[in-house]
């Protein structure tokens, strides 16, 4: 389940046409959370490719990466209107947007909640 929120994370992040400001924000957001996270930087590289690991690590990288830019609140929540707007903008069919919203809203990990070996996730 936790690699769904990996790959919906570098989804997100990858279609989104960004400005060279945007990028460099999102690529200080990276930073920070490599540091918090101490994920494997090629755990994170190859997600990107589609080749999420099962990695503790890996997963809280996407939770923080998806509260930084704002796609996730504080609770754990996904900002569905916030998503659905950048995937919008992305050009992205509305049908296709949907059709993803609503596979990662009906997941029973959503909104996002810990369990004693997860508890880091929710003090991101």
């Amino acid at each position: 389940m936790k690699t769904l929120a990996v790959i919906f994370t570098f989804c997100l992040v990858g279609v989104l046409a960004l400005t060279e400001e945007q990028k460099a924000k999102l690529s200080a957001h990276k930073t920070a959370c490599i540091a918090e996270t101490g994920v494997d930087q090629q755990l994170i590289e190859d997600a990107k490719k589609g080749i999420a690991a099962d990695d503790d690590k890996l997963s809280c990288f996407a939770f923080c990466m998806l509260k930084k830019i704002g796609a996730m609140t504080d609770d754990g929540t996904i900002n569905v209107e916030l998503v659905r707007q950048k995937l919008s903008d992305s050009g992205i069919p509305v049908e296709k947007i949907d059709n993803i919203l609503n596979k990662c809203t009906d997941m029973d990990y959503l909104p996002f909640k810990a369990d004693d070996n997860d508890s880091y996730l929710m003090s991101l």
